[in-house]
């Protein structure tokens, strides 16, 4: 048997960035404002919001990332609540939890 190299040809280097960069540089501080108070996908923090709120992530101590199955239409509707509907279900897990540990 000989020795073979397999090689993958190289891809040329492909921008993925379809900002209009003339238009954002255009925008007055009304428009940047207002932007993101328009998108349904980024709704405003209510005030105080952020007070109690715990920071977490992957790597951050207690977080285990883990499979779970769920009924498509729980995941749908999680999904269609908030862009991180991944923390919003940990939440409510988190809501349940502390409302049933003293029947432990």
């Amino acid at each position: 048997m000989s020795a073979k190299t397999t090689t993958r040809p190289r891809r040329a280097a492909v921008s993925h960035d379809r900002t209009d960069w003339e238009r954002v540089r255009n925008m007055t501080e009304e428009e940047i404002e207002a932007n993101p108070a328009s998108d349904p996908d980024n709704p405003p923090l209510e005030e105080g919001s952020m007070r109690d709120g715990r920071t977490m992530g992957p790597g951050s101590s207690g977080w285990e990332t883990i499979w779970l199955h769920l009924d498509a239409d729980i995941l749908e509707w999680f999904r269609a609540r908030r862009f991180l509907y991944q923390d919003e279900i940990n939440e409510a897990l988190r809501a349940y939890m502390d409302a049933h540990r003293d029947e432990d």
